[in-house]
This record gives C-alpha cells, sequence and structure tokens, in this order.
C-alpha cells in the first residue's frame, strides 16, 4: 500500500509562509510593526492560525522579513560586484544598501529584541567593510577613473558611509515609517543625490557628461 505522497502539503506550506512574510514586509513598509497579526493574516489571504503556526510571536516574523531583506540584499550585492566598470560599482552599491536601509528602518527597534538581530547586525557590518567594494575603488584609481592618492581603504568606508542605515531613520517623518513611503526626501532623490556627490568626491565623470 503507498503513503500518499507529502510533497504537495509541504510545497503549500512553503507558499504559505512565503505569502506571509511578503503580506508583513509590505504593511511593515506601509504602517510600520504596530499592524496586528490579524491584518498581516488578511492580507497574506491565510488564517490567523497559520499565522501562528509559522510564527509564534510577531517578533519572529519581524526578524523573518529582516532576513528576507537581507539575503535579497546580498544577492543584489553579489551580481554588481561581478561588474568591472568600479563607477557602476560604487553607484549600484550605494543605491542598493539605501534601499535595504529604507525597508528596514521600520523594523530596527523590534529587530534588536530577537534571537535574529545579532546575526544580522554582523552581515550589515560585513557589507560595511566589503573587500570587493575597496577592490573595486582600487582599480578606479588604476585606471584614472577615480582621482590618484586616494586611500582605498579610507574611500571604502566614506562610500559605505553614504549609506548609513541612519540617513533613513533621520530623513523619515516618522522613525517608525520607511524612508521609501513617508520621508521628507524621496528614496530616489536621495538616491542620486548622494551617488552624485560621492562620485564628484572620487573624481568619477557624472554618469551622462
Amino acid at each position: 500500500m503507498c503513503e500518499t505522497p507529502q510533497l504537495p502539503a509541504r510545497a503549500d506550506a512553503r507558499l504559505n509562509r512565503q505569502r506571509i512574510i511578503e503580506a508583513a514586509h509590505a504593511l511593515f513598509i506601509e504602517h510600520g510593526t504596530a499592524v496586528e497579526m490579524r491584518q498581516v493574516a488578511e492580507r497574506a489571504g491565510v488564517g490567523i492560525g497559520t499565522i501562528y503556526r509559522n510564527f509564534p510571536a510577531k517578533a519572529d516574523l519581524v526578524a523573518a522579513v529582516a532576513t528576507r531583506i537581507v539575503e535579497s540584499t546580498e544577492a543584489a550585492l553579489d551580481a554588481v560586484f561581478a561588474s568591472d566598470d568600479p563607477v557602476e560599482v560604487v553607484s549600484a552599491y550605494i543605491s542598493i544598501l539605501l534601499e535595504n536601509f529604507a525597508h528596514t528602518a521600520p523594523l530596527a527597534m523590534e529587530l534588536m529584541a530577537t534571537s535574529s538581530f545579532e546575526e544580522i547586525k554582523a552581515r550589515v557590518i560585513g557589507w560595511m567593510l566589503e573587500p570587493r567594494l575597496e577592490a573595486a575603488i582600487e582599480r578606479g584609481i588604476a585606471r584614472g577613473v577615480f582621482r590618484p592618492g586616494l586611500d582605498p581603504a579610507v574611500t571604502r568606508l566614506f562610500v559605505a558611509s553614504a549609506a548609513d542605515p541612519l540617513i533613513a531613520l533621520a530623513t523619515a517623518a516618522d522613525p517608525l515609517i520607511a524612508l521609501a513611503t513617508a520621508g521628507t526626501i524621496p528614496l530616489e532623490r536621495l538616491r542620486a543625490g548622494l551617488v552624485d556627490l560621492v562620485l564628484r568626491a572620487l573624481g568619477a565623470p557624472s554618469k551622462g557628461a
């Protein structure tokens, strides 16, 4: 007698979990982490019991959303660092981190209370110390794209500081709401302005110039 395959049920459970995380991510961006689990269930199209089976506490859901954002950011950074163009690397690096921090700003306070906080913090710090960014800066100096005499290590920290997580909080109208939706400076304007300033400081020509 053959047993009924369990894969479809497991696949359905994985899909429900993904829907919950996506719904929570959208609601956190729109309203901060004060949203109720019932609202997440409604947005995800699942029952409240399904929410609590996957995430016994809201802190667990916050950590899952933050982890998803971090993994997406790391994948984007890997793609950027595959480029041989130093200007493209610096520009995209700043843009990607600003996007990340605009999405994680609403989660910051609640995330600190989760068991995932230290791991996520270590991964973010790793982005700021990224050796592939320093290698791109060295290429830019060697090719005459960036100013000669720049200290690559110091320049790496300067570039990273342009995407400091505190920017998202400091420029938000409400520090619990993401810059992307409630900021006094729209994210696209902030991103373009910071990239332009950094490239000017490094001596790189502006795109389209």
